[in-house]
């Protein structure tokens, strides 16, 4: 009789570690599975323009047509030399710039989904006023048409878009000079775009 409850005992223990290793498999493939989609999904930052690199620096006036999710949703975007605006689907940018009293032109554009809605951001760096002329960076919200970001520190500081390991970062410097005084990544809170800014000046950029 002992002999045959060991048996029986045997028995089940062996089923019960076959049906768990398929189980384990399974759920591990559905991780793998998943991780996969988030990464076919995802949107990665995409610079579009930017005068201070020379294969992407493109001179007068320039009309992009980009992709701003997964589905073919084009967006048109015109940087005009003649009046220093920038135009989305015809509309200017200053729209959502009231408190713009000054001239601006438009140095670099990137795109990069911040808020993880699906739908990536318009990104422009500029360079802002007359006479005395600061670069300050603007983040717009295609979908909800606004705002969501903008960083600016006149005659103190200026700051300047740049992409590291695929991220979108901005450098600030001391106005009006080449020295970099920080650096960080371009972010989301939930509400609205932040900069996290690095513990150190990490200038590390994608070419």
């Amino acid at each position: 009789m002992k002999r045959i409850l060991l048996t029986l005992m045997s028995v089940i223990l062996c089923i019960c570690c076959l049906f768990g290793c398929q189980r384990g498999n399974k759920d591990a493939t559905s991780v793998s599975e998943s991780e996969s989609n988030i990464s076919d999904t995802h949107i990665k930052v995409e610079r579009i323009y930017d005068r201070f690199h020379s294969e992407y620096n493109i001179e007068k006036d320039s009309t992009f047509s980009v992709m701003i999710g997964n589905s073919p949703n084009l967006v048109n975007v015109k940087r005009s030399a003649e009046d220093y605006v920038v135009y989305i689907n015809d509309k200017s940018l200053d729209e959502f710039m009231p408190e713009n009293e000054l001239p601006y032109s438009c140095d670099s554009f990137y795109t990069d989904d911040l808020n993880g809605d699906g739908y990536s951001e318009l990104c422009f760096g500029v360079s802002y006023g007359s006479g005395l002329v600061d670069s300050r960076i603007w983040i717009y919200d295609y979908v909800n048409q606004k705002i969501i970001f903008s960083l600016a520190d006149r005659g103190e500081h200026d700051y300047l878009f740049f992409k590291r390991n695929d991220v979108l970062c901005v450098k600030e410097f001391d106005f009006d000079t080449q020295d970099v005084t920080r650096t960080g990544v371009i972010s989301y809170n939930g509400t609205e775009g932040e900069v996290v800014w690095d513990s150190e000046i990490d200038t590390r950029e994608d070419k």
